[in-house]
């Protein structure tokens, strides 16, 4: 130890440490030797962290000419995870260091060592396991995540292959079931506490038929997720946050069409911390509806609780914010989101977001924001509003280097809704947020489909849920939600599908007086055509001006689409021209806009 590091400053900060985004348990070893004679009056006393948790049992106060050695182990690191070295306030030197060693905690959960960035959620020694379907045989894939095989989980259904470069290892298997209405995995849990359960499918062409499969999928025999898959390659996942009645769990895939065999390509099952989505009831449970990072430009995976988040497509008209912490304390969020997705916010005054993929009928909804003040000494203050109700006992106020979270359930959201974020009067920045996540509630009865299901991502783990209403995206947004109640097809309840034979003759007279006038308008449009080409060519050509043709698309998004701006007399907008426009404010896209 004949060199020694020291920061010019009061700290260290070691980063970088070629570890998966997925957090996995690390042994650190530090070694520390005073590199010099020091006089009377100088000290050098630090502290150690590793991200928040403090290295030995106290400061460490290296001495000259003999080494220190301090250990931490079974703690769970990520590539994002800092060594921080913090002078104590009696310290007159700054710290230093002189080696370290950190070595990944071979588990069941996980495979030993490697590096590189992480592509699937994979579950820590906190609880979990990872199913690859389709295949007897058990490893650790190139992004330090095992997988076991599903032999211990069913005994029914076939095993089949897809080729694919552009999607994970455990994607490139999957089992299907040609008979039988339902077929469950029975998998293992801990009692009492609440898991994350992900269920992934890579159609891929398998049986060569280039069909669009649509089925279900129920959870612990109550929860009912709808999947309709609309691309053959492009992955989909269904995702349900709930409190599994006992030690095992049942993931259930249900037959609902005789042209089309369920399957599944892979099943993720992570345990949660006491605490987490507390607000959920008894017996309920939560389909993922989207989960985002605002401000980022890639999948934030480092969640210790197999959580992704995506971030949103850019947005000309918002402010990304990234922080100026040095770190972020989590420990007041009761949902535990990752400290790496209040790095970066959106900003703007009049800050409004929506969901346009949710169904248009409305379904109960559960929603979490987080916020952390990204600017030291500022003044930033706000309330939310859902609908008009306000959300939360009083105005936001972000604290800077810690987060805050806020928690919206039992209310009603549609594709219509929106989310508005308002300024105080005393307010001197204008509103932000970090990020958030949508759910939809599931209440379990019977009947309820509030499933989540058709959401499509990319071959790197994006996209998220879809609904029973089929709606699915590419590589995007998440999918909507649905119902599942006869919205489509010829229903019991007569919702939708062909009519009977009394009721054409009952809407006879309706429709002959409609045709009627129909002829009638038809008529009148005519002359009032005619007069009006006569008098445009009495009219001075100079005098003709063109008007704007843009309209409300009626896609439940922001006013501001289809409000004209400055002198739109002097404007003209092609229509054709209408979906550019809405991939540049992003009112489709990012379910962020901004209001006027």
């Amino acid at each position: 130890m004949s060199k020694a590091s020291s920061s010019l400053g009061e700290s260290i900060k070691l980063s970088n440490l070629a570890l998966p985004i997925t957090g996995i348990p690390v042994y650190l070893a530090l070694y520390f030797s005073e590199p010099q004679t020091l006089g009377l009056t100088q000290k050098r006393s630090f502290n150690v962290f590793l991200d928040e948790t403090q290295v030995g049992s106290g400061p460490i106060i290296p001495i000259f000419g003999k080494a220190n050695q301090v250990v931490l182990r079974d703690v769970v690191a990520t590539s994002v995870s800092q060594i921080v070295f913090q002078s104590t306030g009696d310290s007159v030197l700054p710290p230093i260091i002189n080696g370290v060693e950190l070595f990944s905690i071979s588990n069941s959960r996980n495979g030993g060592g490697g590096g590189g960035s992480q592509s699937s959620g994979g579950n820590t020694d906190s609880g979990g396991v990872n199913i690859d379907c389709g295949t007897s045989l058990s490893g650790v894939d190139a992004n330090n995540i095992k997988w076991v095989g599903d032999k211990d989980f069913i005994t029914s259904g076939e095993s089949a292959t897809v080729s694919s470069t552009t999607v994970e290892k455990a994607l490139t298997t999957l089992r299907y079931f040609p008979t039988g209405e339902s077929n469950c995995y029975k998998i293992p849990v801990t009692k009492g506490g609440k898991v994350l359960v992900r269920t992934m499918f890579y159609y891929g062409n398998y049986d060569g038929k280039f069909s669009s499969p649509r089925f279900s999928v129920v959870f612990e025999g109550k929860h009912r997720g709808t999947v309709s898959i609309s691309s053959a390659f492009e992955p989909y996942t269904l995702e349900l946050i709930f409190s599994p009645a006992s030690g095992e769990t049942s993931v259930c895939f249900v037959r609902t069409s005789s042209s089309s065999n369920p399957f599944v390509s892979s099943i993720e099952v992570a345990d949660l911390a006491d605490g987490m989505y507390d607000e959920l009831g008894p017996g309920e449970g939560l389909f993922y509806q989207q989960r985002r990072a605002y401000g980022t430009t890639e999948v934030i995976r480092s969640d210790l609780y197999g959580r992704f988040w995506l971030p949103s497509e850019l947005n000309i008209l918002l402010t990304g914010v990234p922080s100026s912490a040095a770190s972020i304390d989590t420990s007041d969020a009761s949902n535990r989101p990752p400290e790496a997705i209040l790095r970066n916010s959106w900003s703007a005054d009049n800050l409004a977001l929506i969901d346009p993929t949710l169904p248009t009928g409305g379904v109960p909804v559960y929603l979490a924001m987080y916020f952390s003040e990204p600017i030291q000494m500022s003044v930033r203050s706000f309330n939310i509003l859902f609908g008009s109700k306000k959300v939360g006992t009083g105005p936001i106020v972000p604290v800077f280097g810690k987060a805050t979270q806020v928690v919206v359930r039992d209310v009603v959201a549609s594709s219509s809704s929106q989310l508005v974020f308002q300024s105080t009067a005393s307010a001197l920045l204008p509103p932000m947020i970090n990020s958030l996540e949508l759910y939809v509630i599931s209440s379990g009865t019977s009947g309820d489909e509030s499933g989540n299901g058709s959401g499509s991502g990319s071959g790197t783990g994006g996209g998220g849920g879809g609904g029973g209403g089929g709606g699915s995206g590419s590589g995007g947004p998440a999918g909507s939600g649905g119902t599942g109640k006869g919205e489509t097809g010829g229903s019991n309840e007569g919702n939708s599908g062909g009519s009977t034979n009394e009721e054409k003759k009952s809407k006879l007279p309706i429709i002959i007086g409609a045709v009627s006038a129909v002829v009638f308008v038809i008529i009148v449009c005519v002359i009032v055509a005619i007069v009006w080409v006569n008098r445009r060519r009495e009219r001075p050509q100079g005098l003709t001006l063109p008007t704007s043709t843009v309209a409300q698309t009626g896609t439940g998004a922001s006013p501001l689409v289809g409000q004209q701006t400055g002198n739109d007399a002097n404007q003209s907008t092609n229509e054709l021209d209408m979906g550019d426009i809405d991939d540049l404010i992003g009112v489709n896209q990012s379910y962020v806009t901004q209001q006027h």
